[in-house]
């Protein structure tokens, strides 16, 4: 049977930020997972979710109407935190307060979070936002702390992390070189909201 998929203008926008063509969100609706969405906000109004190849499609009540589409992320999990590991974090965090001379290194990060960064065409990420974070967990946390033979030496490292917009703005200040960064920095894109242009200077 033909599927028929009525395009709204936002859905449209969507798709063509997102590199999504028609025949995708066709080939989703014939072939793949048909699941309840979230319903409308404002009207309460049923919606449906069809799941198909990594691609995520939201239609109306009716099936017909699209809503809104976007390719299904990867998933990273947060590293597990012990108790011993969140002493350990406590007693690097009181090092870097009370005793910063024995800090061995302080690193400086600018993210990208102006308003391009909201676009999503990184594959395999939500957003731009979403693939800078992530690709700094792993590739700069996690590749670090994986290599260190005790997880338990006080290597007391600290980083600093800023939030490029118009202005810099510093979410977190000498925080320990940690899995806890790890996770913290994972969950940061859920929250962090890309907007405005973009200044270096202003963040250096």
């Amino acid at each position: 049977a033909d599927f028929t998929v009525i395009s709204s203008h936002h859905g449209r926008a969507r798709r063509n930020l997102r590199r999504i063509s028609k025949h995708d969100l066709k080939a989703a609706k014939k072939f793949g997972q048909k699941i309840p969405a979230h319903p409308n906000v404002r009207t309460g109004e049923p919606r449906w979710k069809f799941v198909h190849n990594g691609l995520v499609y939201i239609t109306d009540s009716t099936c017909t109407r699209e809503i809104t589409s976007y390719k299904e992320a990867i998933t990273i999990d947060s590293y597990p935190i012990s108790i011993p590991m969140m002493e350990h974090h406590t007693e690097l965090k009181r090092i870097l307060k009370e005793e910063p001379y024995l800090c061995t290194g302080h690193t400086f990060i600018i993210i990208d979070q102006s308003g391009s960064m909201r676009e999503s065409d990184v594959d395999g990420f939500k957003s731009r936002s979403h693939a800078a974070y992530g690709t700094l967990s792993l590739e700069f946390i996690a590749e670090q702390l994986s290599q260190r033979p005790n997880q338990d030496d006080l290597f007391a490292e600290s980083v600093t992390v800023i939030e490029m917009r118009d202005e810099g703005k510093a979410i977190f200040e000498r925080v320990p070189f940690d899995w806890i960064l790890f996770n913290r920095l994972l969950k940061r894109p859920n929250v962090a909201r890309p907007s405005f242009g973009g200044n270096y200077n202003e963040s250096l």
